[in-house]
């Protein structure tokens, strides 16, 4: 597809999955639910901020609504107090390090719900990510490894939340290619897979019967028979792929 963005090298003779980023039901169509600054913003600040740097009440943040060279917040209650239900948060983190514990405290103790949450991870059941799931304010998981945490298991599987599985160097990838104004590219990882077929199960019936209600979709894929093509291809205007 001419003018579509790439990412990675293509070799000679690889199939490779065409990944889209752009997600619907959030106003229209968004990159990943945040491509205003709006929506973008506190997104990037769960992400940007960890354990240690909200520790100490020193959380970046905004004044009246505007960005500022002083970006701090007298708390962490403070920097969650404008993300609103139904919002989508990029929370960072690998396993149990450089996660924004205070943060997830602060937006546990707000009760707000209908989170999207994009993580390489879930948490644990009183750590992390975990404490939201405990709380019940996630409905849909967009991520990586969703092992060790029997909370957002039992959820899953009892159709409370859905769950889009993504390898996590795809996942690293659209958050990066979503912030440079990429709608989509393509990959080799998870060619000749559920990633790439789709029928991967997303969201499953509530009356326990493990009966998948939503299934992954499957991904455009394109042969490149020339080396790098991916490179030369990805200077064009960014037509929507996947």
């Amino acid at each position: 597809m001419a003018g579509t963005a790439m990412a990675g090298t293509a070799m000679a003779g690889t199939t490779v999955v065409g990944v889209h980023l752009m997600r619907r039901g959030v106003r229209g169509s968004t990159a990943l639910g945040c491509v205003t600054r709006a929506q973008l913003w506190p997104a990037l600040r769960v992400l940007l901020c960890n354990k240690r740097a909200c520790s100490g009440g020193q959380v970046p943040g905004k004044v009246h609504g505007k960005l500022t060279g002083n970006k701090v917040f007298a708390s962490a209650a403070e920097a969650v107090s404008d993300i609103k239900a139904g919002s989508t948060l990029l929370v960072g983190g690998f396993g149990l390090s450089g996660v924004p514990e205070a943060l997830l405290r602060a937006l546990q103790a707000r009760g707000v719900g209908n989170l999207t949450v994009v993580s390489s991870n879930v948490g644990t059941k009183d750590r992390g990510l975990g404490l939201l799931f405990e709380s019940r304010q996630v409905s849909k998981v967009i991520g990586s490894y969703v092992g060790e945490n029997e909370t957002f298991e039992r959820q899953f599987l009892e159709g409370e939340i859905e769950v889009e599985l993504v390898p996590m160097g795809t996942l690293a990838e659209r958050m990066r290619a979503a912030g440079a104004g990429i709608p989509a590219f393509y990959t080799r990882t998870g060619s000749g897979t559920l990633v790439q077929h789709g029928g991967m199960p997303c969201r499953y019936a509530a009356d326990g019967s493990r009966r998948p209600l939503l299934e992954s979709r499957p991904k455009e894929s394109r042969w490149f028979a020339v080396p790098n093509a991916g490179y030369r291809s990805g200077a064009g205007a960014g037509a929507g792929a996947g």
